[in-house]
């Protein structure tokens, strides 16, 4: 299944903690919380910016420390913070970067430019 892509104008950084047991005996044997930690907005001028929200506190409880190179606290350089993120999606120079991209469901001549859309689509994976 491909989708049809629309431009993400902003994206919501989800950080995931640690797999825990199922403490409601219900569900699949492990939770997993999900907690907002910051965003990606596309500018005016048409660049991307980045922040980590001002209230970490229920995702710092469960071990989040900011991501690689971003560390929480420290003022980052906007532009840093979004190459630093951009840097998760495979290189567009990839010979199998078409495929990668119909993995997510994505069609294989997507905009290999728009890297705030493909960071929305694809989760940014590690």
């Amino acid at each position: 299944m491909t989708y049809e892509l629309l431009p993400t104008q902003r994206a919501l950084l989800v950080w995931q903690a640690d797999l825990r047991p199922d403490e409601q005996g219900d569900g699949p044997g492990s939770l997993r919380d999900h907690h907002a930690v910051g965003e990606l907005v596309r500018t005016k001028s048409g660049g991307v910016s980045f922040r980590y929200f001002d209230d970490l506190e229920a995702a710092r409880a469960q071990g989040f420390r900011g991501y690689l190179g971003l560390p929480i606290g420290r003022k980052v350089n906007e532009k840093i913070g979004f190459e630093e993120l951009r840097r998760r999606l495979p290189p567009a120079e990839r010979r199998d970067y078409g495929e990668i991209m119909q993995a997510f469901g994505l069609p294989a001549d997507v905009d290999r430019n728009d890297h705030l859309t493909l960071l929305a689509y694809t989760g940014a994976p590690e």
